[in-house]
C-alpha cells in the first residue's frame, strides 16, 4: 500500500493489540499493521514483511522485549523500536533506551503513541539524510584524494593574517608523510625546500606577496621519510583585500620528479649525440640536391680529407675535386639510383690535403619528398685505407697458406657451399692420380661429391656417410664431421675430417683425408691387450677403481660400480674425483691413504659401510700407487675386498667366547643363589623335621612346628620357581617372533592390571609417532612393559598420583623406547651398580622380591637390546630401552 506506514506489533494480549490499533486510527495515521506473539513469527515478519517500525510489549510467553530488540539489531533493519508495556522502572527504561530502543509508551498513556511514532520516524529520516550527506562528503573527499594521487598534486592554503595553514592529503604524500604526522604550517613546508633552492624561492615568494597575484615556482625538496630529493612545480594565487593587501595564499604543488629526470636524461642524450657527431671518425653529411650545396658535415672531415668543414661550405665543388682521377667515373650513375630511392655504397680513392692517396667508403641514402622527387642526400664516409692494406696483406697470407697446405701430408680440399672445389693441396693432386679420376685441374671448379663417387678407395656405404657429413657441416647442422674407414683392399685405413670453412664471408668446408694405418694397427694390438686385462678385471672378486695422478676415475670394474651405488647411492663416472664418492667421515682415512701413496707406500686398512637394513659390510681397502720409469706417481689402483663373512666369523667367535664367559658368570651366580637362597629354607626344614619326632597331635607347639615347616617349604618353592623362570629366559629367545603393535600392547597391559590402575589413580600416556610396532618376541616385550609399568606404580610417591609416559624414537638406525614416571626415584650413586641384580631390593616399604628388574634386563638383552636408567630421588625415574632397527625393518 503506497505511503502507508508498515507496523509490526509484538503483543500476546489481543485486547492490548486492538487498543493500539484503535489509538492509531483515531489519530488518522495511515498505516498497515500485523500482530505476532512469538519469536518465530517475529523473525519471519522482520524478514518477509519488512516493517517501517516495531511496537513491542515487554513480557511475552517465549521471550521479552530485550531479546526482541537484539533480534532487530541482528536483522540489520535500520528502523525504530518502541516499547509499549505496563509500568516499568526508571532504571529499566534508561537501560533499554541505551540498548537502542527509540522510545517507550505506558499502556495507560496510549494517547502519546501516534506522536511518539511520528517523532521517532522523523528522527530516523533526519539521521538517514545526515548519513547520506556524510557518505557523499566522504566519497567526494576520496575522489579528490584519488585525483591528487594520480596527478601527484598537493594543495596548500595559508591565511597570512592568522598563519592558519591547511594541507591536502596529496601534499602530505609528496612530502613523504602520513596525514597528521606533523602540523601543517608554511614553515614546516619551507624548511624542507632544498638548501640550494631555499633563498631563490624565498625571494620569489616575497616578491609575489608584495607585487603579484599569481606565481609559478620550480624547486626541489628533501622528503621527510627518507630525505630523498623530489622536483616540484608550484602554482600559487595571492588573494588581496579591498585595499590591495595580501590576506591569503592558496594553490597547488605537483611532483614533477619523473618528468624532470626524463628531460635531463634527454638533454644528456642530445649532448652525447652531439659529442658523438663531433668526435666520431666517420664523416656525416647532408647535401641539398635542389640548390647543389652542402647543408651539414661533421668535423671528422678534416681527419678523413684534410679539409675543414668551413672549406667544404665555401667550395661546393671541393667534394668532386678531391676524388682520385682514375676513380671519378665510379660516382657516375649514382644520382639515377638516388632517384629510384636506392642506397648507394661506393669505394674510391681521394687526394688527401697532405698529398697522400687514401681509400674511402661512402654510404649515401636518398631523401625524397612527398612526390618522390630527390631533394636530399644523407651519407657517411669512412677512411678504409688500413682495411685495403689489410686486404692486400690477406692476399699475401693466402698465398702463404697455400704453400703451407701443400706441405701438409693429409689430402686437403676446400669446397664452397655448393660443393664445388675451390682449392686443393699437392697431396690431393697425388690422390686424384692414384684413383685414376682423370679430371682436369685436379678437380678445382668441379663438384667434390661427384668426384668422390668415382673414387676407387672407398666403398659406397662409407662414401654415402661421408657425403651426408659434408652436407651437414656446410648447412651448419653440425660443427664437425669425422669418420674412419678402410680402403677397399682392407690394407689401409683413413680418417676423414670435415670442418666449416673459416671464412665469414663465404660458406663451405675443409676436407682432410689422413692415412691412419699405423695408428689402427697399434690400436688393434692395444685393444687385444685391454680385452685380456678386462677379462681378468671383471672376473676377480675385488672391486677395482683406476685413478690418475689427480685421483680422477679413469676406469673401474662392475664390482666397483655396484659397490658405489649400494653404499653411497652414486654412479661411478669417468673423470670424477674419487673423493666425491665418499662421506665426510671417511675423508680422514682417505687423506692418510693418499699421503702414503704419494710417499710410494701401500695404504691398507679395514672399514665398514652401513646397509639399509641396519647391518653393515666390512671391506679390506688398499691404495697402491702406479709409477713410471722415472719413479714418478702417474696413478693409483684402489681395491675393495668384501671381508664381511670373515669378520662375522671372527665376531661370532668373539661373541661365543663372551657368551661362554657370561654363562660361566651366570652359573657362578646360580651356584651362589642355590647355596645361599636354598640353604636357609632347607636348614629350616631339616630342623623342623627333627622336631616332628616329638609331634603330638593337638598340641599347640606341634601345630606351630607344622606351620613353620609349611612356610619354609613355600619359600623353597618360590625360590625354585624364580630360578626356573630365570632359566627360561635363555631357552625362550628362539620362540616365534611377530609384529607387535606398541599401542595395543600397552592397552593389553592396562587391561590386565586395571584394578591396580584404578586403585592407585594411575595415568598412562603414550606417544609412538616415531615407531609404533616391532618385529619381536611378544611374550618378552609384554613382560618387559608390564614389569616397568608395575614398578612405577609400586614405587610411587605418597599423596602423588602416578603418571607414566611411554614413547618411542629412532636415532642413528636405533630404536629407543622410554618409560618415564614421577615416582620416588632411585639413588643411583648408592644403588646403581646393583640395580638390575637378582634379589636386590632398595625399598622395603612395599612388597617385592628383587626379581623384576633382573628379569627385564635379561629379557632386553636376549632380544639384542640394552637397558639404561636415569633417576633422581623424589623426582621420578626414566628407563631407556635401545634396540637395533632390524626389529622393525623386517621383510
Amino acid at each position: 500500500m503506497t505511503n502507508q506506514l508498515k507496523i509490526l506489533h509484538l503483543e500476546d494480549i489481543p485486547a492490548d493489540a486492538e487498543l493500539v490499533g484503535y489509538e492509531l486510527k483515531r489519530s488518522k495515521l495511515l498505516f498497515d499493521k500485523i500482530v505476532v506473539d512469538n519469536k518465530e513469527d517475529y523473525i519471519k515478519a522482520l524478514n518477509e514483511y519488512r516493517p517501517d517500525i516495531v511496537l513491542s510489549d515487554h513480557s511475552l510467553p517465549s521471550f521479552d522485549s530485550i531479546e526482541a530488540l537484539k533480534i532487530l539489531k541482528q536483522s540489520h533493519l535500520n528502523i525504530p523500536f518502541i516499547l509499549i508495556t505496563a509500568t516499568i522502572s526508571e532504571e529499566f527504561a534508561v537501560s533499554i533506551m541505551k540498548d537502542g530502543a527509540s522510545d517507550y509508551i505506558l499502556k495507560d498513556r496510549m494517547q502519546r503513541l501516534p506522536n511518539a511514532i511520528l517523532n521517532v520516524l522523523e528522527k530516523f529520516r533526519l539521521e538517514a539524510e545526515r548519513q547520506t550527506y556524510l557518505d557523499e562528503v566522504i566519497s567526494n573527499e576520496a575522489l579528490l584524494k584519488e585525483a591528487e594521487n594520480i596527478a601527484d598534486i598537493g594543495g596548500i592554503d595559508v591565511d597570512l593574517k592568522t598563519q592558519f595553514t591547511k594541507w591536502s592529503p596529496g601534499l602530505y604524500h609528496i612530502l613523504g608523510l602520513n596525514v597528521g604526522d606533523i602540523e601543517p604550517s608554511f614553515n614546516n613546508f619551507f624548511n624542507h625546500i632544498h638548501p640550494d633552492d631555499m633563498l631563490r624561492v624565498r625571494n620569489e615568494m616575497d616578491n609575489a606577496v608584495a607585487h603579484l597575484d599569481a606565481i609559478s615556482l620550480d624547486f626541489r625538496i628533501n622528503t621527510y621519510d627518507d630525505n630523498s630529493i623530489k622536483y616540484l612545480h608550484a602554482k600559487l594565487l595571492v588573494n588581496r583585500d579591498k585595499f590591495g593587501m595580501p590576506e591569503r595564499i592558496k594553490g597547488f604543488t605537483q611532483d614533477v620528479t619523473e618528468r624532470t629526470i626524463s628531460e635531463r636524461k634527454l638533454d644528456s642524450v642530445n649532448r652525447e649525440l652531439n659529442l658523438l657527431f663531433n668526435t666520431i671518425d666517420e664523416v656525416f653529411f647532408s647535401w641539398d640536391v635542389i640548390n647543389s650545396k652542402l647543408i651539414q658535415i661533421s668535423p671528422a672531415c678534416e681527419k678523413v680529407y684534410g679539409y675543414t668543414a668551413d672549406e667544404f661550405f665555401h667550395n661546393s665543388n671541393l667534394w668532386n675535386e678531391i676524388i682520385y682521377t682514375d676513380d671519378k667515373n665510379i660516382q657516375k650513375g649514382s644520382n639515377e639510383k638516388f632517384r629510384r630511392g636506392e642506397i648507394v655504397i661506393t669505394r674510391y680513392r681521394i687526394n688527401h690535403k697532405n698529398g697522400n692517396i687514401c681509400w674511402v667508403e661512402s654510404k649515401a641514402i636518398p631523401g625524397l619528398d612527398e612526390n618522390g622527387a630527390l631533394v636530399r642526400v644523407y651519407g657517411v664516409t669512412r677512411d678504409i685505407t688500413q682495411r685495403k692494406k689489410a686486404e692486400e696483406q690477406l692476399l699475401e697470407a693466402s698465398e702463404t697458406q697455400a704453400a703451407i697446405l701443400n706441405a701438409l701430408p693429409p689430402n686437403i680440399v676446400l669446397i664452397d657451399e655448393n660443393g664445388k672445389i675451390i682449392a686443393v693441396n699437392e697431396s690431393w693432386k697425388t690422390l686424384t692420380l692414384l684413383n685414376n679420376l682423370g679430371i682436369p685441374n685436379y678437380g678445382v671448379g668441379y663438384n667434390y661429391l661427384v668426384i668422390s663417387e668415382k673414387a676407387t678407395g672407398v666403398d659406397k656405404i662409407n662414401g654415402n656417410k661421408i657425403e651426408e657429413g659434408i652436407k651437414d657441416v656446410i648447412q651448419g647442422e653440425i660443427k664437425e664431421f669425422t669418420m674412419e674407414y678402410a680402403s677397399l683392399t682392407g690394407k689401409d685405413w683413413f680418417q676423414v675430417v670435415v670442418s666449416p670453412l673459416a671464412d665469414k664471408a663465404h660458406k663451405g668446408a675443409v676436407i682432410l683425408h689422413i692415412n691412419i694405418t699405423d695408428r689402427k694397427l697399434a690400436e688393434s694390438s692395444l685393444l687385444q691387450s685391454e680385452a685380456n686385462l678386462r677379462t681378468v678385471f671383471e672376473n676377480i672378486d675385488l672391486s677395482i677403481i683406476l685413478l690418475n695422478e689427480n685421483l680422477k676415475t679413469i676406469s673401474f670394474n662392475s664390482n666397483a660400480k655396484v659397490l658405489m651405488h649400494r653404499h653411497f647411492n652414486k654412479n661411478l663416472k669417468l673423470g670424477t674425483a674419487i673423493t666425491n664418492y665418499f662421506p665426510k667421515d671417511k675423508r680422514e682415512a682417505i687423506g692418510k691413504a693418499v699421503k702414503d701413496v704419494n710417499e710410494q707406500k701401500i695404504a691398507a686398512y679395514e672399514t665398514t659401510y652401513p646397509l639399509p637394513n641396519g647391518g653393515k659390510e666390512w671391506y679390506d681397502i688398499k691404495w697402491v700407487g702406479v709409477v713410471n720409469k722415472k719413479q714418478k706417481n702417474i696413478g693409483v689402483v684402489l681395491t675393495f675386498k668384501n671381508i664381511t663373512e670373515k669378520k662375522n666369523t671372527e665376531f661370532e667367535r668373539e661373541n661365543m667366547t663372551a657368551d661362554l664367559a657370561q654363562r660361566n658368570n651366570d652359573l657362578e651366580q646360580f651356584t651362589y643363589i642355590i647355596s645361599h637362597n636354598l640353604r636357609a629354607p632347607v636348614t629350616n626344614i631339616q630342623g623342623l623335621a627333627a622336631l616332628l619326632g616329638d609331634f603330638v597331635p593337638g598340641k599347640i607347639e606341634s601345630l606351630d612346628t607344622l606351620k613353620a615347616l609349611s612356610i619354609s617349604v613355600n619359600n623353597l618353592d618360590k625360590v625354585i620357581l624364580d630360578l626356573n623362570h630365570i632359566l627360561q629366559v635363555r631357552s625362550q629367545v628362539n620362540d616365534q617372533i611377530e609384529f607387535v603393535s606398541l599401542p595395543l600392547l600397552v592397552e593389553e597391559i592396562k587391561a590386565g592390571i586395571s584394578q591396580m590402575i584404578v586403585k592407585s589413580k594411575v595415568t598412562i600416556t603414550c606417544c609412538f609417532d616415531a615407531i609404533d610396532k616391532l618385529y619381536i618376541l611378544k611374550g618378552y616385550l609384554h613382560s618387559i612393559f608390564q614389569n616397568l609399568v608395575i614398578n612405577s606404580v609400586k614405587y610411587r610417591q605418597i599423596n602423588v598420583d602416578p603418571v607414566i609416559s611411554i614413547s618411542s624414537e629412532i636415532i642413528d638406525n636405533k630404536i629407543f623406547i622410554y618409560f618415564k614416571d614421577n615416582g620416588k626415584g632411585i639413588d643411583l650413586d648408592k644403588h646403581g651398580e646393583h640395580l638390575f641384580g637378582l634379589y636386590k631390593r632398595f625399598d622395603w616399604s612395599v612388597e617385592g622380591k628383587g626379581v623384576g628388574l633382573f628379569m627385564v634386563k635379561k629379557q632386553v638383552e636376549s632380544l639384542g637390546g640394552v637397558i639404561s636408567v636415569q633417576s633422581e630421588l623424589n623426582k621420578g625415574t626414566e628407563f631407556m630401552l635401545e634396540f637395533p632397527l632390524a626389529v622393525q625393518q623386517h621383510n
